[in-house]
């Protein structure tokens, strides 16, 4: 290794540093780092939840067309954090995160809206309510947008019910905002009206709701029900099941 490749690994730190690969290889371009910085951004490996966060990988996940939930929800985080950094790059990074995420939603939002003004949908209703309710999740620390959101998500997904019923996916979004609301009766009493024998996803939608009321028994019994469908339950739903579980041992 050339002696310059040394002095990269034991001063990569000191000045300026690039926190993508991209912005590394136009540092590069414009002389202000080696090549070396380009081809270490590359190459470097970790959890993307380490931290110190991995900014490049964070790059590439935003920069993906399609992305679930769960990974949008994290780079919110992490993006949050970043906005309160000291580092004027790392603030600016992060800041532009967030407005990237808000944009591709508004612009998903507004096409909706548009196409709905030509032709009443059901479905482009429930997208909508399903938009809406991930933004008000992702405003979470900002209480009057979240309720904002979380109304207009409730609003569409109301209008879609007249003389319809919803889907087990829509149900759950209902009971979700219902929950978000803090209206544990009103989501208890909206699943009590269904059958849901025999239909663990409802049944584990159940034991949610019953939790939030905290009636820990019946949240037992609905537990005991889910052991015969435990085959067919997802690992995030087993994870819920076994943390019902210690909160009933810990009441019981």
């Amino acid at each position: 290794m050339k002696e310059r490749e040394f002095d990269f690994f034991r001063k990569k730190h000191e000045g300026y540093e690039p926190y993508t690969s991209h912005a590394a290889i136009k540092a590069f371009e414009n002389a202000i780092v080696p090549i070396e910085f380009f081809i270490y951004k590359s190459t470097s490996v970790k959890s993307i939840e380490e931290k110190p966060y991995d900014f490049d990988a964070i790059d590439r996940m935003l920069s993906r067309k399609v992305t679930d939930f769960h990974t949008t929800r994290f780079l919110i985080k992490v993006f949050s954090e970043m906005v309160k950094d000291r580092d004027s790059e790392r603030a600016l990074f992060g800041a532009e995160g967030i407005n990237s995420i808000e944009s591709r939603y508004n612009k998903k939002i507004e096409s909706l809206k548009e196409k709905l003004e030509k032709k009443d949908d059901i479905d482009i209703k429930q997208e909508l309510a399903r938009l809406y309710y991930e933004l008000a999740l992702l405003n979470e620390k900002q209480k009057d947008i979240k309720k904002f959101f979380l109304k207009t998500a409730y609003n569409y997904l109301k209008d879609t019910q007249k003389g319809n019923t919803l889907s087990i996916k829509n149900l759950e979004l209902l009971i979700n905002i219902l929950l978000e609301f803090n209206f544990y009766k009103k989501a208890l009493d909206t699943l009590k009206a269904l059958k849901i024998v025999e239909r663990p996803h409802l049944l584990l939608l159940m034991a949610k709701v019953e939790f939030k009321n905290k009636n820990y028994k019946q949240v037992y019994d609905i537990l005991i029900e889910l052991e015969k469908y435990s085959d067919s339950l997802d690992d995030e739903s087993k994870k819920l099941i076994e943390y019902w579980t210690k909160q009933n041992d810990r009441t019981a």
